[in-house]
C-alpha cells in the first residue's frame, strides 16, 4: 500500500507546482510532510531488517539509501542542466558541485531541481539515523528539541517558512516519529506517542486556521500532514502489498524529481491551464514508466539482494 501512497502524494505535489491547488492552502506542502513521516519509517525499517541480520548495518543501510536516491537524482539532473544549455541560462561550477552533492540544496537558493531541498532534507536524516537508531536518549533527545524549535516557529518566534518546513532542526521530529511508528510493533507505547503527536498537531491545525495562532508559511499544510501521516502509515503498515505496488513506489520518485522540468518545458508554451497540467503529468508518467524499466528495477533487485 506504501507505493501506492506515495504515488499518489507525488502526483499531489505535481499539481500543486502546476497551480492545481484549493483555495485554502498548498496540499504540496501536506503531501512533503508526510514524506517526511514515510522516509522516518522506511528507514527506520530497514534499520530493525539488518540489525536482526547482524550484517554490517551501517554500510548496508548507506548502500542501500546511496542506490535508491543518487542514481535517478544524477540522470534528472542531466536532463535539467540539458535544459538549461540549451535556454543560455547561467551555469556556475560552484552552483553544480552544491547540487551534485545534494546536502546542501536545502540551504542554496534556488537548486536546480526545483524539489531537491526536500530530497536533501531526507538526505541529511539517512546520515544521521544509523547513530541515533541506536542510542535511545540521543533520538528522543533532537526529537524533542526539533519539537521545541518547530513550536517555536509556529508561534512567530522564528521564521515560519524556514524552521517549520525547511530546516532539518525544526521537522526532524516528524521524521522520528515516523521511525517510532515503526518501532511501534514491539513497543504498543509508542503507537501512543505517535498518536498523541497527531493529536497535538491536529490541535495546532486548528488554533492556526480559527485565528488564535497567526498563520505563516506552510504552517497549517504541515500540521495538517504530521497528523494525516501518522493515521495513514499506522492504518497501512500491516496491509497486505497490492499489485504494482512496489512500481508505482518507484515510479513516485521519478515523478517527483522530473515534474519541474516539464514545467519548465511547457511553461515556454502559451497552452491553456487544461492542456497545460495534462502534458506535465503526462509527460512525468512516461518518464517515470521509462526510469523504472530502464534503470529503477535493476536497481530496486541490487537492493534486494543486499538487504
Amino acid at each position: 500500500m506504501f507505493g501506492y501512497l506515495r504515488f499518489l502524494l507525488a502526483i499531489i505535489v505535481l499539481f500543486s507546482h502546476t497551480g492545481l491547488s484549493p483555495e485554502w492552502g498548498n496540499l504540496g506542502a501536506t503531501s512533503v510532510t508526510i514524506f517526511y513521516m514515510l522516509s522516518g519509517f522506511v528507514l527506520t525499517n530497514l534499520l530493525n531488517k539488518l540489525d536482526k541480520r547482524g550484517d554490517c548495518l551501517i554500510i548496508n543501510f548507506y548502500i542501500d539509501r546511496f542506490l535508491r536516491i543518487f542514481p535517478l537524482y544524477i540522470i534528472s539532473l542531466c536532463f535539467y542542466y540539458l535544459y538549461i544549455i540549451i535556454k543560455n541560462a547561467d551555469l556556475t561550477t560552484l552552483s553544480l558541485l552544491q547540487n551534485l552533492t545534494l546536502i546542501p540544496c536545502n540551504y542554496i537558493k534556488n537548486p536546480t531541481i526545483p524539489v531537491a531541498w526536500s530530497l536533501a532534507l531526507e538526505f541529511q536524516v539517512f546520515l544521521i539515523m544509523p547513530i541515533i537508531y541506536r542510542n535511545k536518549v540521543l533520538f528522543y533527545s533532537l526529537g524533542l528539541i526539533s519539537m521545541i524549535i518547530f513550536l517555536a516557529s509556529n508561534l512567530s518566534y522564528l521564521n515560519k517558512y524556514t524552521w517549520a518546513y525547511f530546516k532539518l532542526t525544526g521537522v526532524l521530529f516528524i521524521f522520528l516519529t515516523g521511525s517510532i511508528i515503526a518501532q511501534s510493533k514491539v513497543n504498543i507505547i509508542k503507537s501512543y506517542l505517535a498518536i498523541f503527536i497527531a493529536l497535538i498537531s491536529l490541535s495546532g491545525f486548528f488554533f492556526v486556521e480559527f485565528g488564535f495562532i497567526e498563520r505563516g508559511g506552510f504552517q497549517s499544510e504541515v500540521l495538517l500532514g504530521i497528523f494525516l501521516g501518522v493515521l495513514l502509515i499506522i492504518q497501512i503498515k500491516d496491509s497486505r502489498r497490492l499489485k504494482f505496488n512496489q512500481e508505482l513506489g518507484s515510479m513516485s520518485y521519478s515523478i517527483f524529481l522530473i515534474h519541474f522540468l516539464f514545467i519548465f518545458i511547457f511553461g515556454d508554451y502559451n497552452l491553456n491551464s487544461y492542456f497545460f497540467n495534462l502534458c506535465v503529468f503526462s509527460s512525468s508518467l512516461i518518464f517515470s514508466i521509462l526510469a523504472y524499466y530502464l534503470m529503477e528495477r535493476k536497481l530496486n533487485n541490487w537492493r534486494i539482494n543486499l538487504n
